[in-house]
């Protein structure tokens, strides 16, 4: 599918998400929807909050591993352990509206390790979040020292007070073609965007990790992170 082809298909589906009876912001406009930069400044405010969950280990366990006699392992499993997961029918929605970022946004979040502040965010990738990992949590597994010592991946460094990252997928949204845009809301992204010193370029510029922090900001409620400095 061409670019052109894709964007009629992101309208589509934007229209389909703002049907009466979605959970969704009221406040927005049709018109907001086809704005180029609809999907950071109206679709993921509406759609990143309650996309964490919290999910017994055993499910998450039962649902990833199909040999029978691992199966009957897990029913000694204490159910009151959990893990955080993420819900399935946002995830579908947010990968189709902005691709790998999402699931790379969403990937860092279950694996990360964020430190600093709003101005200078660090974000270290740390042990995957995986089968043998969840077992050695519940005890079924011997692999835990393996997992914990992993090599860490190489930290990027990311500055939401002035929505930027040093990573080569933010640099690679600048083109020579943008245009100042105004910001006008009330959510969380219109806010770090209208406190910016220099002027909103458009299409906004965005990444995972950006992604990533803004996911765990909407979700804050889930995660053990200082949310008043990140």
């Amino acid at each position: 599918m061409n670019d052109e082809g894709w964007e009629s298909q992101k309208k589509i589906l934007a229209s389909k998400l703002f049907l009466p009876g979605r959970v969704t912001a009221t406040t927005t406009t049709m018109n907001e929807l086809f704005d180029a930069n609809a999907t950071i400044l109206h679709l993921v405010p509406n759609t990143l909050p309650g996309l964490i969950e919290s999910k017994p280990i055993y499910e998450i366990l039962l649902e990833s591993i199909d040999d029978d006699s691992m199966r009957k392992q897990l029913l000694d499993i204490d159910r009151s352990l959990t893990e955080l997961t993420f819900d399935k029918d946002k995830a579908v929605v947010l990968t189709m509206l902005l691709g790998p970022k999402f699931t790379n946004a969403l990937d860092i979040v279950m694996n990360l390790e964020i430190t600093g502040d709003l101005s200078n965010l660090t974000i270290t990738p740390v042990a995957k979040r995986d089968v043998p990992h969840l077992l050695s949590k519940v005890g079924l597994s011997k692999d835990s020292l393996q997992l914990l010592n992993r090599e860490r991946g190489l930290a990027t460094h990311t500055d939401m007070t002035n929505w930027y990252c040093d990573c080569a997928e933010y640099q690679e949204c600048y083109s020579n073609d943008m245009d100042i845009t105004t910001i006008a809301g009330d959510s969380l992204v219109h806010q770090l965007l209208s406190e910016l010193k220099s002027r909103v370029l458009s299409p906004v510029p965005v990444c995972s990790h950006i992604l990533a922090v803004l996911i765990i900001k909407y979700n804050s409620h889930m995660f053990e992170i200082d949310l008043c400095r990140v």
